[in-house]
């Protein structure tokens, strides 16, 4: 692995999403600490998050609640939720209004957002992991 380290001009990233992953040596400590900025708040878009989830909420059964606590638990929702990109949260909250009768639990919907963006957690680990190693040097 040395070797094609040295010969590609690369550094052993991490193994994830199946592939063993490097990244070029040419990239800075700062620009690693850039995309695993990028890539931990991702919730820049909240109207696209409030939209799907109302839109889930709008389409499937659910039971019965006051106004105040309906709004409650679609906050709680959208609070969790921002923590995902939200192209992800929307291709899986959509796939839930297709596919489901009622409105899904928290855990129902952690589970697949976590499996359709496992990667990403992944890669961020992996980046910290690099950078630090190249600031002990």
């Amino acid at each position: 692995m040395k070797a094609f380290e040295r010969d590609h001009k690369v550094k052993y990233l991490g193994y994830f999403d199946g592939f063993t992953q490097y990244i070029p040596l040419s990239v800075t400590v700062a620009g690693m600490t850039e995309i695993v900025d990028l890539l931990s708040n991702p919730g820049q878009n909240s109207d696209q998050i409030k939209n799907a989830i109302y839109e889930l909420w709008l389409t499937t059964k659910h039971e019965k609640l006051s106004e105040d606590d309906r709004t409650n638990l679609l906050a709680i929702y959208f609070t969790k939720l921002k923590m995902y990109p939200p192209q992800s949260v929307a291709f899986v909250l959509r796939d839930f209004g297709d596919t489901s009768h009622f409105f899904p639990s928290w855990a129902e919907i952690k589970i697949v957002l976590d499996q359709h963006s496992g990667w990403r957690n992944q890669l961020i680990r992996c980046l910290r992991a690099v950078a630090t190693q190249g600031t002990s040097k």
